[in-house]
């Protein structure tokens, strides 16, 4: 009769483990696509006030997008698995999706900002300062507001799409 009832946990777990890494990867999609436009748009700037002033700089972005990824799809399934742990009566799903999204990137920010800052500890203050900016799309308020937005979304269609 135990059995039963392990199964029905094991079987929840696998399936907000699954839940988590489908949004993380929703989370990870749209990220990308917004800094890959939103480099664009710096690139095409940039290449106009060059050619007014005769001065090009190549902008470069050394970011290793894979374990970026990797990280986030991490964040976001045991975000998922954590919170559904410890919020067991949750009605709402949207406010659920809200929390994971939020436990994630606020966790993405942190990894980003304590490596950084052993960076910084080792003499490279470019990485540390570049976390630290309001206009790095990868984290601070631009992650996060877009972690609502996406979160928000995708707590609508979970629930538009879970079984009554």
């Amino acid at each position: 009769m135990e059995e039963e009832p392990l199964k029905k946990t094991w079987t929840r777990k696998l399936r907000m483990g699954l839940l988590g890494l489908i949004n993380g990867a929703v989370y990870s999609v749209i990220m990308l696509l917004l800094i890959w436009w939103w480099r664009a748009a710096a690139d095409s700037r940039h290449a106009i006030e060059s050619t007014i002033s005769g001065d090009y700089v190549l902008l470069v972005s050394n970011e290793r997008w894979i374990p970026i990824v990797l990280i986030w799809l991490f964040a976001f399934t045991s975000a998922t698995v954590l919170v559904d742990y410890f919020w067991k009566n949750w009605n709402g799903q949207v406010l659920f999706w809200l929390a994971v999204g939020l436990i994630a990137v606020a966790s993405w920010n942190a990894f980003g900002l304590v490596g950084t800052w052993l960076d910084k500890q080792a003499g490279d203050t470019i990485s540390y300062s570049r976390v630290t900016s309001a206009h790095n799309p990868l984290f601070g308020p631009i992650s996060l507001a877009v972690v609502v937005v996406v979160n928000v979304i995708y707590g609508y269609l979970v629930r538009a799409f879970a079984k009554s």
